[in-house]
């Protein structure tokens, strides 16, 4: 009898591994993407697909493209689109940082301009509502921004979910991965 629960340890060990192998598999798999559309690279916490629409920004209609992730309920998303000048860029920060707080009803939390050698720069964090249309009903979201405007290119980092889930260290990793080329 000793000899069958013998026989057994090997595949019970095997069995354990893969448990706790599974048990242990990040949520996050983070990875660096540089997209043909747009000069930058940034790590997703998973694929990303893209999707690209015609906006007016700044008096001018522009292709927005956006590259987007979501992971554990909690979106990361990268916006860029190439304005005719510079200042057109620059003047582009505050009009979608206003367009993504509508989207959401959002009331700010925090804004600042951080310096960055990306660029000029503004950051937002904001509560809001998520779409009443979603599953389940409106519900309240956490918005945190980044706008970046860099030669005639500007950038919109977001990252949003239920303020549970919306992690200090994912969202430090995804800004701090984003790079202009």
């Amino acid at each position: 009898m000793t000899r069958y629960f013998l026989s057994l340890l090997p595949g019970l060990c095997c069995l354990c591994c893969l448990y706790c192998l599974t048990a242990c598999s990040p949520k996050y798999d983070w990875r660096e993407i540089r997209p043909e559309h747009a000069p930058f690279q940034v790590a997703f916490p998973a694929k990303p697909v893209y999707q690209s629409r015609d906006v007016e920004l700044a008096g001018s209609q522009v292709k927005m493209t956006m590259s987007s992730t979501q992971v554990d309920g909690v979106t990361f998303a990268v916006g860029s689109a190439r304005m005719a000048t510079a200042e057109q860029a620059k003047a582009a920060l505050p009009l979608l940082k206003a367009t993504l707080l509508a989207n959401i009803g959002g009331q700010v939390k925090q804004e600042s301009s951080p310096a960055l050698p990306q660029g000029t720069a503004l950051q937002v964090e904001a509560s809001g509502q998520q779409s009443k249309l979603a599953v389940g009903g409106a519900q309240s979201i956490l918005l945190v921004a980044r706008f970046i405007a860099k030669d005639k290119q500007v950038y919109q980092l977001v990252v949003m979910g239920k303020p549970e889930r919306v992690l200090r260290d994912s969202i430090d990793t995804f800004f701090t991965s984003f790079k202009v080329l």
